[in-house]
Order: structure tokens, then sequence, then C-alpha cells
């Protein structure tokens, strides 16, 4: 993905899947996950896990809303973050600068849904491994990309 140069209305109004705006919110959205909730994909809401009706709703309705579709709906949204922020923080511009530290911390705030994410799932050892997983490769690039910011700021 190429980052276009972008002016500050163009940057409020995209309305892309994959734009900045989209892509922060949805790391916002993450990381608001509770304990108990699961996302439902098709509306991007979160129902509750231990609700019947919406037991029923994810199994006999609902396509392509399952644990493995919430986990590449996670990984694409943080890789596209992570891609993001990177192009951001290699423009010497503050906007842009700020654009990326933005997505940093979002980033690491969507650490905490992803906890209750192994909460909601805590009889799945795998899903849990591979939110695990996620989770030390988040920890491991946003330190890098916190050791860009302080270097440039020196």
């Amino acid at each position: 993905m190429q980052l276009d140069r972008q002016n500050i209305r163009t940057f409020i109004t995209d309305n892309n899947d994959h734009g900045t705006q989209n892509i922060i919110s949805k790391l916002k959205f993450i990381s608001k996950l509770k304990e108990n909730e699961k996302v439902d994909l098709q509306s991007l809401q979160v129902v509750t896990a231990d609700y019947w009706p919406s037991r029923l709703y994810r199994t006999f309705v609902a396509r392509g809303e399952s644990r493995e579709h919430t986990l590449e709906f996670i990984k694409e949204t943080i890789g596209e973050a992570f891609d993001l922020s990177n192009q951001y923080l290699s423009i010497n511009q503050e906007f842009y600068q700020q654009v990326g530290i933005s997505i940093m911390t979002a980033l690491q705030e969507c650490k905490l849904g992803l906890k209750n994410l192994c909460k909601t799932y805590k009889g799945d050892r795998m899903f849990i491994s591979q939110i695990e997983t996620l989770l030390t490769t988040l920890g491991v690039k946003t330190d890098d990309l916190e050791k860009k910011v302080s270097e440039k700021q020196l």
C-alpha cells in the first residue's frame, strides 16, 4: 500500500475500508472488546457470547461469523495499521508524524481487547495461542515503532 500525501480534509473524509481513519477506528473497536463479547463482522458490532439468541444467529444465520474470521479481521487490521504507521512515521512533517503516533497508540490500546477475547474463548486453546502469539508480535513491533519515534525526537 502506498501512502499518498494528503491534506487534512482528505485524511478526515477518507471512507475507504483501508483508509487511515477506518483502520484507527477498527483498532479502537478491538480495544473496547470486553470479556464474553464476540465480534459481528457484518456490522462491526459486538454480541454477548453467552446470550442464546446471538449463539443461534451466529450458528445458523450469519455467514462468515466465526472465531477464525474474527482472527483474520484482527490480523488484517493490525497488519494494515503497522504498514500505515511506518509510512506516516517516515514522512518528516509534523502532521504525518502525529498520525503515525496515533496509530501506534491505537495498536497499544487494542491489546486489552485481544486479552479479553482470550477470556471469551477460554475453551479454545488454539485460538488463545494464536491471540497470544499476535499479542507477543504486537508488543515487539510497537516497541520497535516507539524506538523509532524516540530516536527522531532526539
